[in-house]
């Protein structure tokens, strides 16, 4: 089908009970604002909210309240899929107030839009994640600008158990790179995570710690790390990167960091699974 028109305030007003919800207008001509009272129409979901209103025509910002009201007492599991429309404007500080910490997955993809301003407070928020989350956000392909918050750590809490996919690669971002990015008191169990930041418009140089400052896992751990395509990065190479991980992914394609990869990389890269790319540096 090729819906068109505004989103009605009511739609999701169901007549009936159910414990979960999962709804897909993706691909469609929907114009207009997202309406702000459109999740608070929902009934008292008690397992999944899964919306996709990808690749429509959208338009505006997102009301500050918008998710807060899918925060049901029972809901286990947000999915939301704002990407590929035209919405713009800053996201709002409050947009993620009241963070359940029953939720055991949450996916949002706010990508290929026109989103500016500083990045969301979500990303001071990561100390709150449950050891259970398996997140997925993605705001990459918008005009996020202000750099990197310093107090974000992508290793949320000692407990954090789970995978973390965070995509902020195409934004004109800007500043320096934290060195507390993975920075995490010793875990007792596997974590993951995935952060890609190229073509982000980073400065400056390569922070020494900042994959020293992983401490050393007494099981696997997997840091994917995209850095390439930022040519205001400059080098050297830190000879101290490469933390004895289980498992390390780097991407440094298109970084002028000059001279030659340090020879401690190599020694020190033990994982079985340790993967270094560097073209065209």
């Amino acid at each position: 089908n090729m819906f068109n028109g505004t989103i009605a305030a009511g739609l999701l007003n169901l007549r009936t009970t159910t414990s979960s919800l999962q709804m897909s207008l993706a691909n469609n001509q929907i114009t207009g604002v997202l309406p702000a009272d459109l999740l608070a129409s929902l009934p008292s979901l008690n397992s999944v909210l899964s919306l996709d209103l990808s690749q429509n025509q959208l338009t505006g910002t997102i009301p500050a309240d918008f998710v807060t009201h899918a925060w049901t007492p029972n809901l286990l599991s947000i999915i939301l899929n704002l990407s590929y429309n035209q919405l713009s404007g800053s996201i709002s500080s409050s947009l993620f107030d009241g963070i359940k910490q029953e939720l055991t997955s949450f996916s949002l993809d706010l990508s290929h839009n026109a989103f500016s301003g500083n990045l969301p407070v979500l990303f001071s928020n990561f100390g709150k994640i449950p050891q259970s989350w398996l997140p997925y956000i993605a705001l990459n392909n918008n005009q996020f600008t202000g750099g990197i918050p310093n107090d974000v750590n992508f290793f949320p809490n000692s407990s954090f158990s789970g995978s973390l996919t965070v995509d902020l690669s195409n934004n004109p971002l800007g500043g320096t790179i934290p060195e507390t990015l993975f920075t995490e008191t010793p875990a007792q169990s596997a974590a993951s995570v995935t952060l890609s930041l190229a073509n982000t418009s980073l400065t400056g140089t390569l922070p020494q710690g900042l994959l020293t400052n992983v401490p050393e896992p007494s099981v696997v751990r997997t840091i994917v790390l995209n850095l390439a395509n930022n040519t205001g990065l400059s080098g050297p190479l830190p000879s101290n990167w490469i933390p004895t991980l289980n498992g390390l992914t780097l991407t440094l394609d298109h970084v002028p960091f000059g001279g030659s990869i340090p020879s401690d990389w190599l020694a020190n890269a033990t994982g079985i699974n340790t993967r270094i790319s560097a073209q065209n540096c």
